[in-house]
């Protein structure tokens, strides 16, 4: 590594103060994260250190460049480092590596071996440039192989996508028990089965084609059950399920099986003939916008139920347990014209 300067320092210093304002509001916004002022204090105090140990020996763009790569991928290890553990330990210890070997080759080709000498500044600011360099070059390989190459693996769920190919006659016999007398007899893992099948049949009706879990686990009070995209997991209240109807479930569960139905909108345009493509684009912007500035249940009640986000799901859950009420009425009477 040598030094040199091919720009102003003024220059450089205005494109640095530029360079780390726009990052302070298009990473958050690129990476879907509200903008914080914990993120912006990071990436102007890393933009800051990186101007510090080059201006005045490597002004140039080759160094600015490396300067606000750093701070966007530190952050992209920050926020996604939960979802693969162990590629980011394995990319962190291949870069502690490489940076200390460069390091000490530096640090060795100052040193005077006749006569022991400290080291110099310059060799440590050669030093902590390298290793910056090093990251950052390291990072845009392994982030531009992953979206080339890499593969994330399948989301183990209970129901595979193969059994969605249902309607509720399909499903009619484990449907029946949703009748209030025969759901309330019923043990918590048989009401969670029946659960699922109308899972099953709302993801068929729905266009929703990857598999899912229903759970039970205890959750705030205010929630009846929840969706999660990441693990294609709903959630039932541990608090509320053997003392809820099933008809009260029912709302639940449907209301989240039509958020599943959101996101797969989202990323995949699936409509089942519900919209032109306007309007897709149209509910696609609301989505993503309230997704962005979620406001849940806990912290406003009145602004969580007027997203669109919620009250789509609501609709759709009241038209849902009308659609399971008629089968139930049909099933019963059914049962009690062939008892008679």
């Amino acid at each position: 590594m040598t030094d040199n300067n091919t720009v102003s320092k003024r220059e450089y210093t205005l494109i640095h103060i530029a360079g780390a304002l726009l990052l302070s509001w298009y990473i958050p916004y690129v990476m879907g994260l509200e903008a914080s002022f914990t993120d912006a204090a990071f990436i102007i105090s890393n933009v800051a250190f990186g101007y510090y140990i080059t201006v005045e020996k490597r002004r140039n763009w080759f160094s600015f460049i490396i300067n606000l790569l750093l701070p966007a991928e530190l952050l992209t290890i920050i926020e996604y480092a939960g979802r693969n553990i162990t590629l980011t330990v394995v990319l962190l210890v291949v870069w502690a590596l490489l940076s200390a070997g460069y390091a000490a080759l530096v640090l060795r080709s100052g040193k005077n071996h006749v006569r022991r000498k400290p080291i110099s500044a310059s060799r440590l600011r050669w030093s902590a440039y390298g290793s910056r360099t090093i990251f950052a070059l390291l990072m845009v390989i392994a982030l531009f192989s992953l979206s080339i190459f890499y593969q994330p693996p399948p989301i183990p769920t209970q129901v595979s996508a193969d059994s969605l190919g249902c309607t509720a006659d399909d499903c009619a016999d484990s449907l029946s028990r949703l009748e209030p007398s025969c759901f309330d007899s019923l043990s918590q893992e048989e009401k969670l089965d029946v659960l699922r099948d109308v899972c099953r049949v709302e993801f068929t009706a729905l266009g929703v084609d990857h598999g899912f879990s229903v759970e039970c686990e205890e959750l705030d009070d205010i929630i009846l059950a929840q969706y999660l995209q990441r693990t294609y997991t709903i959630t039932v209240n541990q608090k509320y399920i053997n003392n809820r109807s099933s008809y009260h479930l029912l709302y639940g569960i449907t209301h989240e099986c039509y958020h599943a139905y959101q996101y797969s909108l989202l990323f995949s345009e699936n409509t089942q003939g519900q919209a032109d493509t306007e309007k897709i684009k149209e509910i696609q912007e609301i989505y993503t916008e309230e997704l962005k500035h979620y406001c849940s249940a806990r912290e406003d009640p009145d602004k969580y139920r007027d997203q669109a986000f919620e009250k789509d799901a609501n609709s759709y859950a009241d038209k849902a347990v009308v659609k399971y009420l008629r089968f139930i009425l049909t099933d019963t009477q059914r049962s009690a014209g062939r008892a008679s």
